[in-house]
């Protein structure tokens, strides 16, 4: 029961974190791409523009914020393909032994069964990296060891139910990551706090490290368990589905034929539609920027109403609308005017999120909120080129399906 008890309160927290990483997602793409357009217009090593690039600066730390919070919640973006946990750690030794101190030693029990995930290379070496990381902490200054063992082990049910993140999951083979140390270990109100964001025994404003591995685990359709006797050590054991051959390759946001769009008829109007104000206007200000007139609205009837009404000029809509069924209805009436036109969603959500609800509309591109200029261009610019190589224009990522 109050295992169940800590999943429901981190699944609450994990909505709300979603939430509060879109809605600054939102408030930083203002910030940045308004920073954006002053630094153009300003001379190189001015006190105005060394004050502008702080901003710049900041902002995009506070973007690397929000990416940590979407990754709490198991929704970062994946770039996956079949691993070996052996060969990832494997690689990583320099960098886990240079990552602790000297007196702690770093034991190695690799399974002889290699076993092989589906996963994001990165996100895992975070995972193996933040582990190890916080079990030498546990240590500390005194001498200690580090154990991190890979296996393929058969899962049951009661197990899998002592584990986080482990409701939808089902009964079977798993690789096996487990890293233990000997160091002070934990009570059990401690226990139950670990995963909370910012949460340490240590010192205020610790940061996200196992409350984001929590999110990657949940991300790999994983879970995670962790037990702990106070002055023995911890031992955290990751259970991530085995799998057996390469998955299969899943196309995401592939633009299809009847988003192309001739360049001869028409002089590259862009149509910009987000319920936020300041957001579609900075959007327009960029786009004019590069040369491109833009009309913006913040609501779907005068999108459509607009999109009539310049039908023979206009070149692509930049479109964020905060309901899904209202991108829906937008996305199909924007059709009806003009069956061709390039359509570009902006969220700020991440690219996996997007992909998976809207996949069914045949848009021509994603624009992750907060963007630059130069990935407005880009995505722009190949919504416009699709006529000319539209084979070129399929992104491909892999994942489970």
């Amino acid at each position: 029961e109050l295992a169940m008890q800590h999943r429901q309160k981190l699944e609450s927290m994990g909505v709300m974190a979603q939430g509060i990483a879109h809605e600054f997602n939102n408030l930083l793409a203002i910030i940045l791409n308004n920073a954006e357009l002053t630094l153009a217009t300003l001379e190189p090593h001015t006190p105005e523009r060394l004050s502008v690039e702080a901003i710049v600066s900041a902002g995009r730390r506070a973007a690397v914020i929000t990416r940590q919070m979407q990754t709490y919640v198991g929704h970062s973006p994946l770039q996956t393909t079949m691993l070996s946990l052996n060969d990832l750690i494997e690689e990583m030794k320099e960098l886990l032994q240079a990552s602790i101190t000297r007196s702690v030693a770093l034991v190695y029990r690799l399974s002889d069964a290699n076993p092989l995930v589906e996963g994001d290379a990165a996100q895992l070496r975070q995972v193996i990296l933040n582990l190890t990381i916080n079990a030498a902490e546990a240590i500390g200054d005194r001498s200690g060891e580090v154990v991190i063992s890979t296996d393929v082990r058969s899962v049951d049910r009661a197990l899998l139910a002592t584990a986080i993140g482990s409701d939808d999951l089902e009964e079977g083979t798993y690789a096996v990551l487990t890293v233990s140390d000997n160091g002070c270990g934990m009570d059990a109100a401690t226990l139950e706090r670990i995963f909370d964001p910012f949460f340490t025994t240590k010192f205020i404003g610790r940061g996200l490290g196992l409350p984001a591995t929590l999110g990657i685990v949940r991300g790999h359709r994983g879970a995670i368990r962790v037990t702990s006797t106070p002055g023995e050590g911890t031992t955290v054991t990751i259970f991530l589905p085995e799998v057996h051959s390469p998955p299969p390759q899943v196309e995401t946001f592939m633009p299809s034929s009847r988003t192309s769009i001739s360049r001869t008829n028409c002089s590259r109007i862009f149509l910009v539609v987000d319920d936020e104000e300041s957001t579609r206007a900075v959007a327009a200000r960029m786009l004019e920027w590069m040369g491109h007139p833009a009309l913006t609205t913040g609501d779907a009837e005068t999108a459509v109403i607009l999109a009539r009404q310049h039908r023979e000029h206009l070149a692509c809509v930049l479109l964020d609308l905060p309901s899904d069924h209202n991108l829906d209805r937008t996305v199909g009436e924007l059709r009806q005017v003009c069956s061709d036109m390039p359509i570009v969603l902006m969220s700020g959500y991440p690219e996996e999120i997007a992909s998976r609800r809207f996949a069914h509309l045949g848009l021509s591109g994603f624009l992750q909120k907060p963007f630059t200029s130069y990935e407005l261009r880009s995505v722009i610019d190949t919504a416009l080129a699709m006529t000319e190589s539209p084979s070129s224009l399929t992104r491909t990522v892999t994942c489970r399906v």
